[in-house]
């Protein structure tokens, strides 16, 4: 009975490791493009910036890029670009030959390239598959984020992370750029109306300031975050685990044969005993 129990866990085992899809997992580390050493003392930035150590902690903009890059907003974004939106809800197998995704025919006609009508997933279905699969941390006391993301082709898992970083990095440069335009603009104004000397030189530093920070904008590509650690296309799947699998399968199921057999015994042994007791 041991034997047939614990056989039949792994049956069930091997049977769940091959039917449960492959996923493949693309990961990068980054940090923050603008992650200042210069708000830190000198005395003990240096070397926390090249060990990647966070020493004011609250002073850096980790956290809000974490949160932006797990936003709603940004996911809309996402979604405009060609293969995003099918690959997160309509993703069926891959295709390792021609390095290609294969989607689910009830709902993506791949040879048009088009929804079938009625059968288009919401965003909000998309925005579940986005927060399952893709992943953005930031470990603590530290100024690293770590993104991850799995899919079942590891080069739409590369292709996603490095379309996350080039977007939060593109959004982030023009935000900046349109907030000193304005802030340009004001300046440049109230320069010619103020007499006083004292004003028109603060004017005058601040213009240099939005000034450099325009020209940083336009030459920096990296300019929210920085790269230490490229998405890359990942050759051994991530899951399932199909050894791991097999092993707790297997202990589980002798474990529970074990418990059941020793149960049965004993459960049989006081009601025969219970019985002989009420003959006697």
């Amino acid at each position: 009975l041991i034997c047939i129990i614990t056989l039949c866990f792994i049956i069930g085992s091997l049977v769940y490791a091959f039917i449960e899809p492959i996923k493949f997992q693309s990961t990068s580390i980054a940090i923050p493009a603008d992650s200042s050493t210069q708000s830190m003392p000198q005395s003990t930035s240096g070397l926390a910036a090249l060990a990647g150590i966070n020493i004011k902690g609250n002073d850096t903009p980790v956290p809000k890029l974490v949160a932006a890059l797990k936003s709603r907003d940004f996911f809309n974004h996402l979604l405009l670009f060609d293969g995003v939106y099918e690959n997160l809800v309509a993703f069926k197998e891959y295709d390792p030959i021609n390095k290609k995704s294969i989607f689910n025919s009830k709902l993506f006609d791949s040879e048009k390239g088009q929804w079938v009508e009625g059968k288009k997933p919401s965003q909000f279905q998309a925005y579940l598959a986005y927060k399952n699969k893709f992943t953005a941390s930031n470990p603590k006391l530290t100024n690293f984020i770590n993104l991850k993301m799995e899919h079942g082709s590891p080069v739409f898992a590369r292709d996603f992370l490095n379309l996350v970083i080039r977007e939060i990095n593109e959004i982030s440069r023009q935000r900046d750029l349109n907030q000193s335009s304005e802030a340009l603009n004001y300046l440049y104004t109230e320069l010619e109306s103020v007499m006083q000397s004292d004003v028109q030189v603060a004017i005058s530093q601040l213009i240099e300031s939005q000034l450099k920070k325009q020209m940083l904008a336009n030459v920096s590509t990296s300019y929210a975050l920085r790269i230490i650690d490229s998405p890359y296309e990942a050759e051994l799947r991530e899951s399932p685990k199909r050894k791991i699998i097999l092993i707790i399968g297997t202990l589980i199921g002798f474990l529970i044969s074990i418990i059941y057999v020793l149960t049965h015994h004993y459960i049989v042994k006081y009601f025969r005993a219970d019985l002989q007791r009420s003959k006697d």
